[in-house]
């Protein structure tokens, strides 16, 4: 990106360079304070001194003030502490505006992750957000602070190159054309640094991608012996991101060895012009270098600021691509629908299709189902029948193609989606826990939850056994995505989590899947009696889940082609029947 292309991005940048224009206009005063001193400790006429110079020291006199060594040395020294105090303070609020910026892009990226369309969230490789949050924001904070800075710097050089065409313009045009042709040497070294900046981006993306992944997959490769595919795999990824680093660290070495070594080579070309052919007060000659001390090392600082901000600031487009894109597929939760409480009725689809993007066939075709409240609902069939889909429905996830969901007979596009959300309980096949207690996975949505409450949910889940038996108990972690517990574990913590809300809608997608028969029949005893008749959504393929539920849909292919009860069903001697005695077959 190019310099000044993202300027003002940074809060409080106007502030920064107010105050360093401050510290610049006290540094050369001061600075230049030290020409008159030079006189008067060589006895020199003040008639020499630069016309500013006069003027200024005319109205000290008129004020008071006598410009005598000591005088001199005690407002040269005043000047300069306060030029630093000014520099100090301009620092300190970067740092703090940097650091805030970052913080806040953080959760802004984060919160405009969660806040988009879940088909957009489907999309985005977890490893990409991560590295985003993690790293590039980060990178994008400093991106910023460099730029602010080397504007800052540039007015600091400007300021001494202003101050020094006032003492002796010629030598100030011979800066001017040094300046020049450093910037020309050093330019091929900020192209470079541009591009590795984005090469580095995407280094970082790709090997975020990776570890992400793998780490998901740990427990399969280590359990087939497979480990090395991960190994060879981040190994090489991390091997670019050494290259790349090398080569962006070394760039900047170049850059910093010309930019200090030329300085050197100008001001010894000064210093032998200054005597030898312009015959320059030592006084004015010795300021001059002084000013020209100051600017050399801050044209080399300069210089390596811009390489941090061609380094980093391909980190400010991924981030302000992934904010744009965001906000573009952002989720109307219809904040100003009606506020969802309580299920009165009944959930009904009503000739509901949908299809998903770039699928030519339907994943639902004109569905209708109804699930009253206090009823026990069922949905079995075959794999890719649609019968997630349907649960993705009720959430909201999707939103019809065609035909309308009702919730005690309101469209749900006109309930305010977030209120009608809090009151699901969702258990899944793949069960969601978290690298924390069990406790804390169990009041997961429900903080404030009491110990009677909890107690009963974990009761209800069949859990009480297995956490008297731990050793910290309810304070038990349960490790990286619950790996310190089973399956059926794992599930049944998840199960006491969404019994804990008391949802108005429970909603079990495969959620017994892993529990075995004594704990699946405790849990469907619960559902059917102690959970206080609440409203149950069941999908399954293991069919006795659903053997007593009040209505059993039979999906095939995106479409209902049976309904019933178990015995209904069982009577009818269709496909349901056709799976139940499957399920039973010993072959």
């Amino acid at each position: 990106m190019r310099i000044l292309s993202t300027f003002g991005q940074l809060p409080k940048t106007g502030l920064n360079l107010s105050l360093i224009l401050v510290s610049a206009l006290l540094e050369g005063f001061g600075l230049s304070l030290f020409i008159p001193l030079l006189h008067v400790l060589g006895g020199e006429e003040s008639s020499a001194l630069p016309p500013y110079l006069s003027k200024f020291l005319e109205s000290l006199s008129d004020a008071g003030f006598i410009p005598n060594t000591i005088n001199l040395l005690v407002l040269i020294s005043a000047l300069s502490i306060f030029a630093l105090c000014f520099d100090y303070l301009q620092s300190k609020i970067l740092i703090q505006t940097k650091n805030s910026y970052v913080f806040n892009l953080r959760n802004r990226v984060i919160g405009s992750f969660l806040a988009a369309k879940w088909r957009y969230s489907t999309q985005r490789p977890h490893g990409e957000v991560v590295s985003q949050i993690t790293i590039e924001c980060q990178r994008a904070g400093q991106a910023l602070s460099s730029e602010v800075m080397a504007v800052a710097t540039m007015i600091l050089i400007v300021s001494s190159l202003i101050f020094s065409t006032v003492i002796y313009w010629k030598l100030t045009i011979m800066a001017l054309v040094f300046g020049v042709f450093l910037f020309l040497v050093v330019l091929p070294f900020s192209r470079r640094a541009d591009t590795l900046g984005k090469l580095t981006t995407r280094i970082n993306k790709e090997l975020s991608i990776l570890v992400v992944e793998y780490l998901r997959a740990l427990k399969l490769l280590k359990s087939t012996g497979n480990e090395n595919i991960a190994s060879r795999a981040v190994n090489q990824k991390n091997d670019e991101s050494r290259e790349c680093n090398s080569e962006s660290e070394l760039n900047g070495k170049k850059v910093y060895l010309v930019t200090r070594a030329l300085p050197v080579l100008f001001l010894t070309f000064v210093i032998a012009i200054s005597h030898e052919i312009l015959n320059i007060p030592l006084s004015v000659t010795l300021v001059f270098v002084l000013f020209m001390l100051r600017i050399a090392p801050r044209a080399a600082l300069v210089q390596q600021q811009l390489q941090t901000y061609y380094l980093h600031s391909p980190a400010l487009l991924t981030v302000n691509e992934l904010l744009k894109n965001a906000r573009v597929e952002q989720e109307d939760l219809n904040v100003g629908g009606k506020i969802f409480k309580k299920l009165g009725n009944a959930i009904s689809f009503d000739s509901v299709s949908f299809s998903y993007p770039a699928e030519k066939i339907p994943a639902i075709r004109g569905v209708n189902i109804r699930i009253k409240k206090n009823q026990i609902v069922g949905i079995v069939g075959s794999s890719g029948a649609g019968k997630t889909t349907i649960i993705d429905l009720i959430t909201g996830l999707h939103k019809p193609d065609a035909g309308v969901i009702r919730i005690d007979g309101i469209d749900l596009k006109k309930v305010n989606l977030e209120s009608w959300r809090q009151k699901l309980g969702l258990v899944t096949q793949e069960t969601v826990t978290f690298n924390s207690s069990v406790r804390d996975n169990v009041k997961l949505f429900n903080r404030d939850a009491s110990e009677g409450d909890i107690e009963k949910a974990i009761e209800a889940a069949n859990l009480s056994g297995m956490t008297a038996s731990l050793s910290d108990g309810m304070d038990t972690g349960l490790g990286e995505s619950g790996a310190r517990f089973s399956g059926g574990q794992r599930q049944r913590i998840a199960l006491a989590r969404a019994f804990l809300i008391k949802p108005e809608l429970l909603l079990l997608d495969e959620a017994t899947s892993a529990l075995d028969n004594e704990t699946e029949r405790f849990v469907q005893d619960f559902i059917r009696g102690g959970a206080g008749g609440k409203t149950v959504l069941i999908i399954a393929h293991r069919l006795s889940t659903v053997r007593w539920a009040d209505k059993i849909y039979v999906m095939e292919k995106g479409q209902i082609i049976e309904e019933g009860s178990y015995s209904e069903l069982i009577a009818l001697g269709g496909r349901f029947a056709e799976l139940v005695m499957f399920e039973k077959s010993p072959n």
